[in-house]
């Protein structure tokens, strides 16, 4: 196996190594220093040393592998003893260690698994202190060689378990900061096990729980088998025993799947479970054409690469389903802002649907009525109804006036409520609300409802409870969303009847400013849109997700706010779609990159990041999406109109059109009423010609229900960007 595999450009084995020499100088009272094969598997260099050795021999002193003692060593893999250094012919360095008083020496070899990958030199103050030929006939000679031989052993073990930490800890930050699917990730752990273990290949199984059958997620090279019954094979039997098995001859445990391997033999392996929540979920297997290659070390080496396995599989189980969750919200969001509904039933039909799709099973919803102080429970369902049924006054669900029951408090407190059995028990808890006397057979073991409200105004309570297990902090925050989306669309429904109302005599007249517009300029519009993306990072361990928006501002550089990626870090865990719209039959479509944070800008007073695109992350060219003309010398005037394309709540791709009126202008931001919403920030701000003349970043209102957006002027981030300001 290639020397390279053991890197030595670690840390560990440097601070071990300098204790390591010297406990040698305290016990058999000899100088020493200890030489580590580099990556490049050509030079030897320093990685601990007694006092003796200067500092700054220790960090410049080289061997070459060709023309060395080291490199006889290396070759014969034999100790190799030296009379006298000043007169020995490969010794490189007879000057230096003279000056140190080393008179002579002997280079024992440090060996991992049978190859030498660096050698221990032990130093003695006189020359002709040991025998040519390796002759350690004295006594006290030989028993100190014992205990170098023993030191030897310990320093080259340790060396060994100590990167192979070093590499496990890389897996740590891989699981960290990668955002990919979680098979490219398994199988770049895979990669880098077959790294640690130094053996042919690496393969990780997981269960099909349809199946019944281990199923092959990733692996570092082709392998036979993609599939393993439990206890089938070493994979299927780690699964079954729940425990690392070791198999020195695959030819000999009883459980080895013979096959005629098409890309090696095997001879050996070692297999770990995978544990997830405490359940074995699958297993990692390594494998190796020689026999009884795997030891001890290498089972706690491939234990602790199963747990950070496990790690990687749950931290992408969090991450999916809050990505899930996110886009059913968007979805939620997209369809109730992209319909114009004609009663309030097919919005909480809408709510209902996707409730339900969370395993809500005991759902209600009503809504109440502050002028009449009446509740009208609307829809509901049971565990067999996934449908929903209205039941608006029907037996046990008539309209309560002025009532003291769970919905009416949480109408008047505007907060959510949770209670388990006893407090079902103390408010008289009925499957029925408006039958308290209704029979049924067991109290549920939680209940929860959430107020449908926008800020302080509460127009009705979503409720839930459940027979099997509480409600966790999650679900709370769920039904919550689900609430405040459906009081949203609701309250969009009655304002939006009372404004038609208002203005039905009107609807052909243009009012104020002319806003009719050429075909020529929508066309123009609908080019520049390509450029704009949607932003998502992984923001935290909880894998919580933050959304933004951005646009090309060059072939390769894409500019979003501060606050929506602050720092490199931030880019890292980045993923920027574009085409995240839907097209004219209603159907999404999106190309994913990742960025390149060797090009990075940022400045928070500013609120502006410029940022590379990684251009070879996708097979779609990063040049079909064209990029936007910025223009730092068009600051609009108040009274003029401006244009803006953007991803709100993080959903498809909208745009506002004209009658967005510019109402302050100053020497770097410029203020607009127009609609945005959380996830618009860093969307680009556009006069009537498509430039873009300032950048979105905050939106606020005041107390007479006036909202402005502001955003930041181009011709104030120009004076910042330096040469990361595209020259067009």
């Amino acid at each position: 196996m290639e020397n390279s595999k053991h890197g030595f450009d670690n840390e560990l084995p440097h601070k071990f190594s300098h204790a390591a020499v010297d406990t040698i100088t305290k016990v058999i009272g000899l100088q020493a220093s200890i030489w580590r094969l580099d990556d490049k598997n050509q030079e030897f260099k320093i990685i601990g040393s007694t006092e003796n050795v200067s500092e700054e021999f220790a960090n410049t002193a080289s061997l070459e592998k060709e023309n060395s003692v080291a490199g006889q060593v290396l070759r014969t893999g034999k100790i190799v003893a030296i009379k006298d250094i000043s007169t020995a012919q490969k010794w490189k360095y007879k000057d230096e260690n003279v000056a140190m008083r080393f008179r002579s020496a002997i280079v024992v070899p440090l060996k991992i698994k049978g190859e030498t990958i660096g050698v221990l030199d032990v130093y003695f103050s006189e020359p002709n202190f040991i025998e040519p030929e390796n002759n350690f006939s004295d006594l006290k000679l030989s028993e100190k060689k014992k205990v170098i031989d023993s030191f030897a052993y310990q320093i080259a073990t340790a060396i060994r378990q100590l990167e192979g930490l070093d590499r496990i800890s890389k897996v740590n930050q891989l699981i960290s900061s990668e955002l990919e699917i979680y098979e490219k990730l398994l199988e770049r752990i895979t990669n880098l096990a077959q790294n640690v273990l130094d053996c042919n290949r690496v393969s990780i199984y997981l269960i099909d729980k349809k199946s019944g059958k281990l199923e092959l997620k990733a692996n570092s090279q082709q392998v036979a088998h993609e599939f393993f019954e439990p206890g089938q094979g070493v994979a299927g039997y780690v699964y079954e025993q729940e425990k690392t098995v070791l198999v020195p001859d695959v030819n000999k445990f009883e459980r080895y799947l013979e096959t005629k391997d098409p890309y090696f033999t095997v001879k050996s392996m070692i297999g770990s479970p995978i544990c997830l929540d405490n359940e074995i979920i699958g297993a990692i297997c390594a494998d190796m054409n020689q026999l009884d290659w795997f030891d001890e070390i290498d089972r706690e080496t491939l234990e602790a690469i199963a747990s950070q396995a496990a790690i990687a599989i749950k931290n992408y189980d969090l991450y999916h389903k809050a990505y899930q969750r996110q886009e059913m919200f968007i979805s939620i969001g997209n369809t109730l802002n992209g319909e114009f509904f004609q009663n309030e039933n097919d919005i909480l039909k809408i709510i209902f649907h996707h409730a339900r799709s969370l395993d809500m099973r005991y759902l209600s919803i009503a809504l109440y009525d502050h002028k009449k102080e009446t509740v009208h429970f609307v829809l509901t369902s049971f565990d067999d109804d996934k449908k929903g049924e209205k039941i608006e006054d029907k037996d046990g669900w008539q309209s309560r006036v002025r009532g003291t029951g769970k919905t009416e408090y949480i109408v008047q407190t505007g907060k959510s409520l949770l209670l388990d059995t006893n407090g079902l028990k103390e408010w008289r808890f009925s499957p029925r609300p408006g039958d308290r006397d209704f029979k049924f057979d067991e109290y549920p073991i939680a209940w929860l409802g959430v107020p449908m409200k926008v800020g302080d105004e509460v127009i009705g309570v979503i409720a839930d409870y459940r027979y099997d297990k509480e409600f966790s902090k999650n679900h709370i925050n769920i039904m919550e969303a689900l609430a405040h989306y459906a009081a949203i669309a609701i309250l969009n429904l009655r304002y939006r009847k009372v404004e038609i109302e208002k203005t039905k005599e009107n609807l052909e007249k243009i009012w104020g400013i002319n806003n009719l517009r050429q075909i020529s300029w929508m066309e123009m519009g609908l080019k520049v849109t390509r450029s704009v993306c949607r932003i998502i990072v992984s923001a935290g361990d909880n894998r919580q997700l933050k959304y933004g928006t951005g646009f090309l501002i060059s072939s390769n550089l894409l500019m979003t706010n501060h606050h929506v990626i602050s720092s490199i870090t931030d880019a890292q865990k980045t993923i920027v779609e574009f085409d995240y719209q839907l097209d004219f039959h209603r159907r999404l479509k999106t190309t994913r990159y990742r960025l390149e944070t060797s090009l990075f800008k940022t400045n928070q007073a500013l609120d502006y990041t410029i940022v590379g695109v990684d251009v070879n992350s996708s097979d779609v060219g990063l040049e079909s999406w064209g990029y936007l003309d910025l223009n730092e010398n068009a600051d609009p005037l108040p009274g003029e109109y401006v244009n803006i394309i953007q991803h709100p709540n993080g959903g498809t791709k909208q745009i506002v059109l004209t009658a967005n009126e510019v109402t302050k202008v100053d020497r770097k931001t410029i203020e607009y009423t127009t609609d945005t919403m959380p996830g618009s920030s860093g969307s680009p701000v556009f006069n009537d010609l498509w430039q873009v003349i300032a950048i979105h970043h905050a939106g606020s209102s005041n107390n007479q229900d006036i909202y402005w957006n502001q955003g930041i002027l181009m011709s104030a981030i120009k004076s910042h960007a330096g040469t990361f300001w595209p020259n067009y």
